[in-house]
């Protein structure tokens, strides 16, 4: 990408995927927590590590739908990377979710509060790409798109999104009444 070390590290961060990989590996560190502190017992909870599930598995949805294929020449290293943050990891976190024995107290009314980050995140990098004139997602290019294909980007995301929790719910009530 022509940058350095230190800017490839800060720009990888501007990424959902690395972000989101980064909280699953706080989820996991926090399941073996010696002397669990303030910042591990909040990746302990259970609405924490579903909202990660949520998160995750929007990641793996939209990239294998709206962004594979967009980013040319990639090495056998980068090809490899991708597999690892986009297909294995996600699937990997989904199923230790769905393996967490205890999924009491999950209600739809976390749905907004789950919503909130990756809205701050849409608005953050949307702000970035129009003060840059640079998006990092395709699918969110202003200059590209146009505005109306952009919110429609946008709105498919965010359904996509609560649909997504909705259904972690549901799945987490089932489980917790089928232990009871």
């Amino acid at each position: 990408m022509g940058m350095g070390p230190v800017a490839s590290a800060f720009g990888m961060l501007m990424f959902l995927t690395i972000l989101t990989n980064m909280t699953m590996i706080f989820a996991y560190c926090a399941e073996f927590a010696t002397r669990p502190n303030q910042l591990t017992r909040f990746f302990q909870t259970m609405g924490v590590r579903t909202a990660i599930a949520a998160h995750i598995a929007l990641v793996a949805i939209v990239y294998v739908t709206a962004i594979k294929g967009q980013i040319p020449n990639m090495t056998p290293a980068m090809q490899v990377t991708d597999a690892m943050l986009h297909y294995i990891a996600p699937v990997l976190y989904l199923v230790w979710w769905w393996l967490l024995p205890d999924k009491t107290g999950l209600s739809f009314s976390r749905i907004p509060r789950w919503m909130a980050w990756p809205i701050l995140y849409l608005a953050a990098i949307m702000t970035f790409g129009l003060i840059t004139g640079g998006y990092i997602y395709l699918i969110l290019d202003l200059n590209r798109l146009g505005a109306s294909s952009v919110a429609f980007n946008i709105a498919w995301i965010l359904v996509l999104l609560a649909g997504l929790c909705a259904t972690l719910i549901k799945v987490a009530q089932r489980q917790s009444a089928s232990r009871a």
